[in-house]
């Protein structure tokens, strides 16, 4: 019938409104969910570890597993001069078999991983770790090769 013009333009401006505001409102929060599964990602991401192996509550320890970390700061001097040696020691051992146990070779970037150099105890760097029948020691050992390898090959012994 016989409504007012600018009523009906002004229904039709809410109207309008209200789904500009809905599909907003849509578009937020799924950039919200983008948002939030991009920042789980990163956190997956440590170096050398996947959600699988290691996702900040526990490391591969089963009985037939040996796992040795380096943790880390990119900006620490003794790190990057541990860098080359480190990864001699993963090529050499990554999931590979020593007397039949399987070894891993991982590396935290304790800057990117706070949480976890803390849970782990983490004082300076780098700090080397080895996970072995659900027990955690620090490795205090030679930063060579010849040592690091001597110490994986006694551990896979136990």
């Amino acid at each position: 019938g016989g409504g007012d013009d600018s009523t009906d333009y002004g229904i039709i401006l809410l109207c309008l409104l209200f789904f500009l505001v809905i599909i907003y409102y849509y578009i937020y929060m799924e950039n919200q969910k983008v948002e939030k599964k991009e920042r789980v990602e990163k956190q997956k991401q440590i170096e050398g570890f996947s959600d699988h192996d290691f996702n900040g509550n526990s490391v591969p320890t089963g009985a037939n597993m040996v796992t040795i970390v380096k943790f880390y700061a990119p900006w620490c001097g003794h790190c990057k001069s541990l860098a080359p040696t480190w990864a001699d020691v993963e090529s050499q051992y990554n999931n590979k078999k020593v007397n039949g146990k399987t070894v891993k070779v991982l590396q935290v970037n304790c800057d990117e991983n706070t949480k976890l150099a803390e849970k782990h105890n983490v004082k300076g760097y780098p700090t080397i770790k080895t996970f072995h029948h659900g027990k955690e020691e620090d490795y205090s050992g030679g930063r060579d090769l010849a040592s690091i390898s001597k110490h994986i090959e006694s551990i896979a012994t136990k």
